[in-house]
């Protein structure tokens, strides 16, 4: 289990840990990693403005190991000298669960209680008030909670990221929190992928100067996944990863950074897929921001669509994908396979046509008008 968590300075601490039932005395320690970035990072504006920069502090990251499954465990991050959190407390991963609870959502941001640059949606409170709700409703039962892309909506201006973390705080610090970046994150005009087909989708400035930095820093998802900016920036992160939780196999995937066939992206999915253990994990949640479909008429990532469909679904039809979830459109909408395929259906599917589909962009952005491009 990963903890991240920020401080003004980048001296040394660490996470301390423990059991339910042991003294803390008692605790395991570990070091924390503390990252950073800088001004000069961000590729754009507002981000490398004064107008929009703040620096973010140092983030750290501590990793506790040797955890008993589906257990409770307390934690406090800091260090002697400068003091310690308050004590926090989480339920460890239980691959082997005969069940799976997941909060699955995409394009949440953050609400802050005075007029800036655009709207800040205060639905987005809700959101994050019944979640709260249910998870402590389930108890010593554990749960992961999945962000499907545009986190903040920050867009540059660095302290909505600050709210953003203040926000989500009372859920993050008890439950795995899992992302992937969307172009509220990435987008911007020089990103070092962008074939011809996706000339009107990719390269405009939907991140606000901020090309995955942020993202890359603030968060630090499972493997190695890394991409060059071809900035000076730091690599983006967390580009693709999977796990296990309970009897549910989750893929996460950067769907703004090649994915077609041959790509670092497209050769971990399918090696990934072909590795599955389906009579422990008979079910494959596959998550990734835009959406390869949607009943919307969304014109604009119409050939982004097709290169899915083309690249991605195959895979998905032969190994059996569960379940697609994807964001980026501001509705909710599901369907049923969507491609009479030939392939025979998996028995793990629940139609021969496909994974169902589901676009779950219900973080509480605004809903945009049917037909918007």
């Amino acid at each position: 289990m990963l903890v991240l968590f920020v401080c003004g300075d980048g001296g040394r601490r660490s996470v301390r840990y423990g059991p339910a039932g042991r003294r803390e005395e008692e605790w395991e320690e570990v070091p924390a990693e503390a990252s950073t970035y800088e001004q000069r990072h961000m590729c754009g504006y507002p981000a490398n403005h004064s107008v929009g920069w703040r620096h973010p502090g140092f983030v750290f990251d501590g990793v506790m190991k040797g955890l008993q499954p589906g257990s409770r465990y307390f934690y406090k991050v800091g260090n002697d000298l400068g003091g310690w959190s308050e004590t926090y407390s989480f339920i460890s991963r239980d691959t082997e669960a005969n069940e799976t609870i997941a909060f699955l959502f995409g394009d949440l941001g953050t609400y802050v209680p005075y007029n800036t640059y655009f709207r800040t949606p205060q639905e987005s409170l809700s959101t994050v008030k019944w979640i709260l709700r249910d998870l402590q409703a389930l108890n010593d039962k554990p749960a992961v909670i999945s962000h499907i892309g545009d986190i903040s909506y920050a867009k540059g201006y660095a302290w909505l990221w600050d709210h953003f973390f203040e926000q989500i705080e009372p859920i993050a610090a008890n439950t795995p929190y899992h992302v992937c970046i969307g172009n509220h994150e990435y987008d911007w005009p020089s990103q070092p992928w962008k074939p011809s087909w996706a000339a009107n989708i990719y390269g405009g400035n939907d991140a606000g100067g901020e090309c995955g930095v942020p993202y890359s820093i603030k968060f630090k998802m499972l493997g190695n996944s890394s991409l060059p900016t071809s900035t000076i920036a730091p690599d983006t992160r967390n580009l693709y990863y999977s796990f296990d939780a309970g009897v549910v196999h989750f893929v996460y995937m950067s769907t703004e950074t090649d994915f077609t066939h041959g790509s670092d992206r497209y050769n971990y999915i399918k090696a990934d897929l072909e590795r599955l253990n389906r009579s422990r994990t008979p079910f494959v949640v596959f998550q990734g921001h835009r959406p390869m479909y949607t009943s919307s008429n969304e014109s604009k990532d119409t050939a982004h669509r097709e290169q899915m469909i083309q690249h991605l679904e195959p895979l998905f039809v032969k190994h059996g994908v569960t379940l697609a979830l994807w964001g980026h459109v501001h509705r909710t909408t599901k369907q049923a396979g969507n491609r009479d395929l030939t392939t025979p259906k998996s028995p793990y599917s629940l139609s021969r046509r496909g994974p169902c589909t589901m676009v779950l962009s219900s973080g509480t952005q605004n809903l945009w008008p049917q037909g918007r491009s």
